[in-house]
């Protein structure tokens, strides 16, 4: 266990907020684990104003938009 929080350590600040958003986003969305879905919420919502939030908005991805489809297929 000790080895995984290590792992932490690796993040800059910017992953570690995007990382805590997803957390944040998967148990709002009632999901045990963390996966790619609630990552790429997250760099929707933490990420606005970065690279991949701009990527991410040029493609038209919407944060309802992407929740809601996250709900679609997996539930709460």
């Amino acid at each position: 266990m000790e080895a995984k929080n290590r792992s932490w350590e690796k993040l800059d600040a910017q992953a570690l907020k995007v990382v805590l958003a997803a957390q944040n986003e998967s148990r709002r969305l009632g999901h045990k684990n963390l996966d790619t879905e609630q990552i790429l919420l997250a760099l929707l919502l933490v990420e606005k104003d970065g690279l991949a939030g701009q990527l991410l908005n040029e493609l038209g991805l919407k944060q309802s938009d992407l929740r809601q489809k996250i709900l679609e297929l997996r539930g709460r």
